[in-house]
């Protein structure tokens, strides 16, 4: 079976537990243009991907409100042989699939674009990130990463690319939040008519404190929602040292602030196993009152056989959990990672001969 088949198939039994039949088709339509680029079998070796720990290159999430719950999933095109630009490329054709198929807005990021294609190692070439909702609707959102240009400080192009966008009024608010600890990450920005860019931090060795003292920048209502969530997901107070702890400003062309935000946290690197992040996130979403059903369907549907004593025995299925306020409601998002390879489980010294694979081109001189 190929990556795309697993992917599709995975994919359809997730978006059908939660959406009737013809959101549901709409849905299935879109991820099938999206990942045409994965022709690799399941039972190979893997490409070069950052997006799964185990080089997956899509995860799935569940954004779950009081209200609603909605399917998202994160996917990186692929090309062969697979070196950065190879992936630059692909993406970039995905991209004129989606402005054909779907009528995506793509200039704003047109404006941007150079600013963020790799010419040195990195581990992010050009992410999209595909979001559904029950009334068959979607939205789109590309994820670059600032570091991918040889002597260029990600903040310089970040505030390149706020500038070229209209929004160059939010810089110096980001720069005022890095520090040796707390850096830029990741860009993302949102295909639609008005600008929207989303900038992701990432801090690390961080305590609950340090948290609420970050996203405070942007909301001072916010420390009782972050202390509660973090010390419910990551079983403490820290500091966390295991995994940087990831957040997420939102710069957008009809607000002056730095909101929504989202705190992102890596449950799989502070909890044993799947059972105990199952037992941490049904607590959070318990607290939050937010029911649980869209999140135990799409954690059966990925995993049919799923059952406690398996979730003990495993570790990374559960990737990340994300809190954010949408208006007055709490989200809480789940990241349920497919692991297409785990049978033959990738140890970080095969990840790093897989990078370094990845960035050949780049070391022996650069992509053209």
């Amino acid at each position: 079976m190929s990556i795309r088949e697993e992917a599709a198939a995975q994919f359809g039994r997730m978006v059908r537990a939660l959406y009737p039949g013809e959101a549901a088709a709409r849905a299935e339509h879109l991820f099938r243009i999206a990942t045409r680029s994965w022709d690799a079998s399941v039972e190979g070796p893997p490409s070069w991907s950052a997006v799964g720990s185990d080089c997956s290159p899509f995860e799935f999430s569940v954004a779950l409100l009081p209200e609603r719950a909605d399917l998202r999933v994160l996917v990186e095109a692929h090309g062969e042989p697979a070196t950065v630009d190879s992936y630059w490329q692909a993406a970039v054709s995905l991209n004129g699939d989606l402005e054909r198929n779907f009528a995506v807005s793509l200039a704003h990021w047109r404006a941007i674009a150079d600013l963020f294609r790799p010419d040195t190692s990195t581990f992010c070439s050009l992410w999209h990130g595909l979001r559904f909702r029950r009334d068959g609707s979607f939205e789109i959102r590309l994820y670059a990463n600032p570091a991918a240009r040889r002597g260029r400080a990600p903040l310089n192009v970040v505030s390149d690319a706020l500038r070229r966008l209209g929004l160059g009024r939010a810089i110096e608010r980001i720069a005022a939040m890095l520090d040796p600890n707390t850096y830029i990450g990741l860009f993302g920005i949102d295909l639609r008519a008005a600008p929207r860019a989303k900038i992701y931090m990432a801090q690390e060795g961080g305590t609950t404190q340090t948290f609420a003292r970050l996203v405070s920048r942007a909301d001072d209502s916010a420390d009782a929602d972050v202390i509660a969530f973090t010390e419910a997901i990551l079983g403490g107070s820290g500091p966390f040292e295991s995994d940087p702890i990831r957040i997420c400003f939102t710069v957008d062309a009809d607000d002056d602030g730095l909101s929504p935000w989202t705190l992102d946290v890596p449950v799989a690197a502070y909890a044993d196993n799947d059972l105990v992040a199952n037992e941490r996130i049904l607590g959070v979403l318990s607290r939050f009152r937010i029911a649980p059903g869209p999140y135990l369907r799409c954690l059966s549907a990925l995993e049919p056989d799923i059952t406690a004593g398996r979730l003990a025995s495993r570790k990374g299925m559960h990737s990340v959990v994300s809190f954010q306020r949408e208006g007055n409601s709490p989200r809480v998002t789940v990241y349920l990672a497919p692991r297409l390879y785990r049978g033959a489980l990738i140890g970080d010294s095969e990840r790093r001969a897989l990078f370094r694979a990845w960035n050949g081109e780049l070391m022996q001189g650069g992509v053209a």
